[in-house]
């Protein structure tokens, strides 16, 4: 989603990224990010030209974006953090610079990893902060039920 949403970020009213790998120049070299090289290409294989097409972090323009969520684990050990930290830190530089007024946010989960492991309380909460965003960027309105 962060490649896409740098590549046409007209095209979304919000946008989520659930602990993506952005910068596509250095993931290799941090935790298991090598194994990804058949699949992604690496700086070593393909050349810089390839992977700077589209490589989230290196993408970023001076440009309004959508309302985005990024998300990620403090202990991820798959795709370690850096990726968000990083992206998220160019996309409020760069969109500050296009007077962007949407909201560009990180969600860390503390103590998690690559697929949660924080606990039930925290899996709920972390689904609710999803589903707030999007009612949020959607302008839903909360109704009562009736019984």
């Amino acid at each position: 989603m962060t490649a896409v949403a740098n590549q046409r970020p007209g095209l979304f009213a919000g946008v989520i990224g659930q602990v993506p790998v952005t910068d596509m120049l250095r993931y290799q070299h941090f935790t298991g990010g090598h194994m990804w090289a058949d699949e992604y290409g690496s700086a070593d294989q393909m050349g810089v030209k390839y992977l700077l097409d589209y490589s989230p972090y290196h993408t970023v323009k001076k440009s309004k974006y959508p309302a985005m969520l990024i998300m990620t684990a403090d202990h991820d050990d798959r795709v370690v953090p850096l990726h968000t930290y990083k992206y998220v830190a160019e996309l409020q530089y760069k969109t500050s610079q296009a007077q962007n007024t949407n909201p560009i946010m990180m969600r860390i989960e503390k103590d998690g990893g690559h697929s949660g492991g924080a606990g039930l309380d925290s899996h709920i909460q972390e689904e609710a902060d999803v589903y707030a965003f999007m009612a949020k960027i959607a302008n839903a309105e909360v109704k009562s039920v009736e019984k």
